[in-house]
């Protein structure tokens, strides 16, 4: 995709897009307003993490965004990894120190992985981990926790019990059916919708006599 963006030719381009490949942030410097970004060269190592060569270069700037949530923290009682940010996991699996593995525990995006990857990088990852929760129920094994599947409730009905219930496909439809709506008064193909509770309202619209949402 990168190389076909390099090769498309937009006749007068108002702006050129550059990537610094192997490269990360290392410092912001300026005195009253950032004006240089310093860049680290990166590489990687035997065990296929980005680290760090020491090589720097500097780069100058006028505006920097930076990504919120960059690097993960440890829950109570969950095993974390400190030196790469993550839980301590195989393939979505926690794990303990000793190597055992967690019962009922699964982790998934950049607290299973650290902060790499994009949106098709989270499906794909979501997808290993899921395929090791049906497998730990089906097995009924350590993954699993104990007891049987017919001795576990059924979580909507936990949640119904409690008020809330789930989404359904009915209320991704009022949500997408309205994003679109919103879109075409844009001049769009769809205008996204943020606001969570917007969301909630929108399901709540599309099923007026259900509980709240879970």
């Amino acid at each position: 995709m990168l190389r076909e963006a390099a090769a498309r030719d937009v006749p007068d381009a108002r702006r050129r897009l550059h990537f610094a490949f192997w490269r990360r942030p290392a410092a912001l410097e300026g005195v009253d307003a950032v004006d240089t970004l310093v860049l680290e060269r990166t590489r990687l190592d035997a065990d296929g993490r980005v680290v760090g060569t020491g090589e720097l270069e500097r780069l100058p700037v006028q505006l920097v965004l930076r990504s919120i949530g960059y690097r993960s923290i440890p829950l109570p009682g969950v095993p974390f990894d400190e030196r790469a940010g993550v839980v301590r996991n195989v393939e979505g699996r926690v794990v303990h120190p000793d190597g055992s593995v967690a019962a009922r525990e699964y982790v998934v995006g950049w607290i299973k992985r650290g902060p790499v990857g994009v949106i098709g990088t989270n499906k794909s990852d979501a997808a290993q981990t899921v395929r090791h929760l049906i497998a730990d129920l089906v097995a009924g094994g350590a993954g699993a926790g104990a007891g049987a599947a017919d001795e576990r409730p059924d979580i909507e009905q936990v949640w119904a019990a409690r008020g809330f219930r789930a989404t359904s496909l009915a209320d991704w439809r009022a949500i997408d059916a309205a994003e679109i709506a919103r879109g075409v008064a844009a001049g769009r193909a769809r205008t996204k919708i943020a606001n969570w509770h917007e969301l909630l309202e929108l399901c709540r619209q599309a099923r007026p006599d259900s509980a709240p949402d879970a």
